[in-house]
């Protein structure tokens, strides 16, 4: 069992803090600078390549992780056929094990309305980076490779191995997805290979979570009965009929998954159950015209603590 920091090195390590983070300031904007947004997915090679190339200078072995054809239909169907490309760095220490893996995603989200700088300049305001993934999550990305540094700077050995990894599709994933859960199929994650895996998600600054919500995604189709619009009382309208479906989903749990939250004194953790939602995202099925709709379907996705959900329609 690894002895715990001694307060000399506890303090050697925040003061080489300061000197990396200009560092990873630098860092993050160049990889704000590279658009990754996803849907579709874009620019994930040059930001991968970006991720690779400065953990090379690190010292870090990496390696990239392409897709083949058939797994991007399979695991990003509404990705435009664009290329996946994620990225794994890996530093080895005194001894191979234990192995710590962090990991980040690399893609964001559209741009919506609103910004008062450009969304992917990284500029620089009142001690503040704005841009597109600042906070989730490829700030997140520079931290865990910056924190790595700031102890290997500050003189101390590591005693095991570090991984670091840049995914793709976070923010449209899934069970299975191009990103993490393709590297988990390949083996770079597995039981037997890591022994621990850190997550840098932008929660809170002083909170270390244990558990994570997942997602399925899932497809209502509600049947009416089509009549012309000048008699819509002979019809079923499909589109009325998903207001029930979505009210009357039911979701049930087989074990609660319990959220560990760690202050900065670990004797207030407190622990509460992972909120469930349902999100419908879209409907279509409606024709243009006026002939109330016969069928419909409505999309979305469940983020909650289960591992199977039941479907309801009044």
């Amino acid at each position: 069992m690894q002895e715990p920091l001694r307060s000399e090195q506890k303090e050697a390590i925040l003061r080489s803090t300061g000197t990396v983070v200009d560092e990873a300031i630098a860092f993050l904007q160049g990889m704000i600078r590279i658009p990754t947004v996803n849907p579709p997915g874009e620019g994930y090679p040059a930001c991968a390549r970006y991720i690779g190339e400065q953990l090379h200078r690190l010292g870090y072995s990496v390696e990239y992780i392409n897709l083949t054809p058939a797994e991007l239909a399979e695991l990003a169907p509404y990705g435009a056929g664009l290329p996946r490309t994620n990225v794994v760095g890996r530093l080895p220490g005194s001894h191979a094990s234990p192995v710590l893996h962090f990991n980040g995603h690399m893609d964001v989200v559209p741009v919506g309305p609103g910004w008062s700088t450009n969304p992917f300049g990284g500029e620089i305001r009142n001690g503040r980076i704005f841009g597109r993934g600042a906070s989730d999550m490829k700030g997140g990305i520079a931290a865990q490779v910056y924190a790595i540094e700031a102890i290997r700077r500050a003189g101390l050995h590591l005693q095991g191995t570090v991984e670091q990894s840049g995914v793709v599709d976070e923010e449209s994933t899934g069970n299975r997805n191009a990103g993490t859960g393709l590297l988990v199929e390949r083996g770079y994650i597995t039981r037997n290979h890591t022994d621990y895996v850190v997550i840098t998600e932008p929660l809170n600054a002083d909170n270390i979570c244990l558990g994570h919500r997942g997602a399925i995604w899932g497809e209502i189709t509600t049947f009416g009965r089509q009549s012309h619009g000048s008699t819509p009382e002979r019809g079923v309208n499909a589109i009325e009929l998903e207001q029930p479906a979505g009210h009357t989903t039911q979701c049930e749990r087989r074990q609660p998954l319990i959220q560990h939250h760690y202050g900065r004194d670990e004797r207030q953790q407190r622990r509460r159950p992972l909120q469930r939602h349902l999100r419908p995202s879209f409907s279509h099925g409606r024709r243009p015209g006026s002939s109330t709709p016969r069928t419909t379907r409505l999309a979305g996705a469940t983020s909650q603590d289960t591992t199977w959900f039941l479907l309801r329609i009044c």
